[in-house]
């Protein structure tokens, strides 16, 4: 059985990885005036774990990283969403109910005057 280093044990907390061997592979694609320490400021930034040795850098993604935690906030917020949206369909539907309900007691009030304008002219 091969005993783990703190480092290995750290990248198998986590759940996923990128092991990138030589680390000079990285500082070739770096843009100018960029250095390693920068990129690894920046990845923290974003919700990656970096560790940087002399000859490789791992980057890990936390299970309960920043990205993840967004993406939640995110779906949360379009449940809302979907939520208002259900709510104003539904009351939209309820003022054209009360707007024919308001249309019909109308026609009837009309109807009731005319009966009692022909009543009253039947009347000596």
């Amino acid at each position: 059985m091969k005993l783990l280093t703190s480092e290995e044990k750290y990248i198998q907390r986590c759940a996923s990885y990128i092991k990138i061997t030589p680390i000079k592979f990285i500082k070739g694609f770096l843009p100018y005036r960029l250095s390693l320490k920068h990129l690894l400021i920046f990845l923290e930034i974003n919700g990656f774990e970096t560790i940087a040795t002399k000859n490789s850098l791992v980057i890990t993604v936390p299970r309960n990283s920043l990205a993840s935690a967004l993406h939640r906030i995110l779906d949360e917020i379009e449940m809302k969403q979907e939520q208002i949206k259900k709510s104003i369909q539904k009351a939209t539907d309820n003022l054209k109910l009360a707007l024919e309900s308001n249309n019909i007691l109308k026609s009837m009030l009309d109807i009731s005057v005319e009966n009692e304008k022909r009543l009253t002219s039947l009347l000596p």
